[in-house]
């Protein structure tokens, strides 16, 4: 494990270069895919996310030719796959620009539920809407997120963000540019790597118009050429050291801005007594005397970046008096709190649920007459059960109960938790208890350990069962998922389900005490049950 030992007491004084938008990179690069040529980007960072986005490019069938460390060509033309593997989109948030990317030029994408940094709820259902308003059909299930494009092709309209989202925004600009007709998307995020994505698809060809205003007007275009650009500098890097020097003093030069970027930074720095001053495509930084309180709450651009709140939090630490400090964008970022407090810090955090959790894992009591899906149009789903909170969390159903099924049903935002469950190697236990039409005859529990046949000529795994109190009523234990697979294995043995109740998966038993309809979060050691099969 590395470990960084920070001496501390010393002011900063010297130059710092700042790379290209973190936030802008892991945009374009998944832009790329829609490119009919050979596309070069400079001014790439040097981090992990592009690393794995450039990988996963590659995966897919992108020829990939890195000219220095900041640049590299991608030629996009004959990618062979529009299903990056699970196990590094997962990886990384910006994952989910691969499903605008790969929709807009080919029509189709399937692609895992997005991990990397958690610090509270990121819903995608205004990229989802966004995907559907312009003809796409798309399902959430099993931890992936699977579009089709009608013919093939998706088709401009006009698209209405509920909430300002710099994802959605992206996203669908991303699908928009070689879409049939126009496209407007409205209360669009301004954030300056919007901007970015903007000029780099239209450097390529597109026809994007308002990005930086709340109204942004795509044109479909038949191809993206190719062509080179430039990665904008990073603001919350700029930031970062701008912060930095203002919490121990000293001065900094700050080189590679744009600081009409950093205006939202540098006020709130001013107000606390730091000199910020704007030399063209640099600040200078600098602070020798004391910090001022002041309050300060995260905003949508132009207002006070969201990424810059734990920064800023440990330069009030410093002021002298109580500041403010409000979360206006992602209620959840507050969990530095408890690592300040340890280093003296006196904070208080009200009016906030701090939910450190990086995952949630609910264990519903699952009634007849929902579906076990995400969303839908025009039918109530699972997650109308759940409390607010957690609906916010994008959790997702483990599996799926038919509609008219009741009992055990596992939800959660851990899609590799999901994946090792439902993959065919797993082989995951899923009990059931069944009542059918007929009694049984006593040759089931035979034919089911020796593997049903289906009708369409399929050979089930092994099955166990078990009698049940009455002769029509029994348990069934299966170690895969097909499709109503339980009701099909009766149904090769010359009888039908009357009643379908799940009441195990994995180690994890349903909870005895769990009222039909309702849910509750699973303790750590049940958990460990869901894969290990503990009891």
């Amino acid at each position: 494990m590395n470990q960084y030992i920070i001496r501390g007491g010393h002011p900063l004084f010297g130059e710092i270069t700042i790379s290209g938008a973190k936030n802008a990179a892991v945009g374009i690069i998944p832009a790329a895919l829609l490119v009919d040529g050979i596309c070069r980007i400079e001014n790439i960072p040097q981090i992990s996310d592009v690393t794995l986005l450039l990988n996963i490019l590659e995966e897919l069938g992108a020829r990939i030719r890195v000219l220095n460390r900041h640049a590299v060509e991608l030629d996009c033309h004959a990618i062979r796959s529009t299903h990056p593997s699970y196990e590094m989109a997962r990886r990384i948030r910006a994952s989910y620009y691969l499903i605008g990317a790969l929709l807009g030029r080919f029509g189709e994408a399937t692609v895992a539920m997005p991990g990397g940094c958690d610090f509270g709820v990121r819903p995608i259902d205004q990229h989802i809407k966004g995907f559907t308003a312009m003809g796409a059909e798309v399902k959430v299930e099993s931890g992936f997120i699977q579009a089709s494009a009608k013919g093939g092709r998706l088709t401009g309209t006009s698209i209405y963000l509920d909430v300002v989202s710099v994802g959605a925004t992206m996203n669908i600009m991303m699908a928009a540019v070689l879409a049939k007709g126009t496209t407007i998307i409205e209360n669009a995020a301004k954030e300056p790597h919007i901007v970015d994505l903007a000029n780099f698809l239209n450097s390529m060809g597109a026809d994007v118009k308002g990005a930086g205003t709340d109204s942004i007007k795509i044109r479909g275009v038949d191809r993206l050429a190719g062509g080179s650009y430039c990665i904008i500098p990073d603001q919350i890097e700029a930031g970062t050291y701008m912060a930095a020097t203002a919490a121990v003093g000293g001065g900094v030069l700050i080189q590679n801005v744009i600081p009409k970027h950093l205006d939202c930074i540098s006020a709130k720095l001013v107000e606390m007594g730091v000199h910020v001053e704007d030399r063209g495509d640099a600040v200078l930084v600098r602070r020798s005397g004391p910090l001022q309180k002041t309050n300060v709450k995260t905003m949508p651009y132009p207002g006070f970046p969201t990424d810059m709140q734990p920064q800023i939090a440990a330069v009030l630490c410093l002021a002298q008096g109580t500041s403010v400090l409000t979360e206006g964008v992602w209620e959840n970022r507050y969990r530095y709190v408890d690592e300040f407090r340890r280093m003296g810090a006196h904070i208080q955090v009200d009016g906030q649920r701090v939910d450190c959790a990086p995952f949630v894992y609910v264990l519903m009591h699952k009634p007849a007459g929902l579906l076990s899906a995400t969303r839908d149009p025009k039918q109530k789903t699972v997650l109308d059960l759940l409390p607010q909170h957690l609906r916010q969390r994008g959790l997702f159903p483990v599996g799926r109960l038919d509609k008219d099924t009741t009992g055990l049903l596992l939800l959660t935002d851990d899609g590799e938790l999901a994946h090792r469950m439902l993959s065919p190697k797993s082989h995951v236990p899923k009990k059931y208890f069944v009542r059918l039409e007929k009694p049984l005859d006593g040759t089931e529990a035979r034919l089911f350990s020796e593997g049903i046949v289906l009708e369409d000529g399929t050979k089930c795994l092994p099955a166990e069962l078990e009698a049940g109190d009455k002769a029509n009523e029994c348990f069934v234990i299966i170690h895969q998922g097909m499709y109503h697979q339980v009701k099909r294995m009766f149904e090769a043995v010359g009888n039908s389900v009357v009643y379908l109740k799940r009441v195990m998966i994995g180690g994890l038993a349903l909870d005895p005490e769990l009222a039909v309809g309702k849910a509750r979060e699973l303790a750590d050691f049940e958990v460990e049950k869901l894969v290990l099969g503990k009891k």
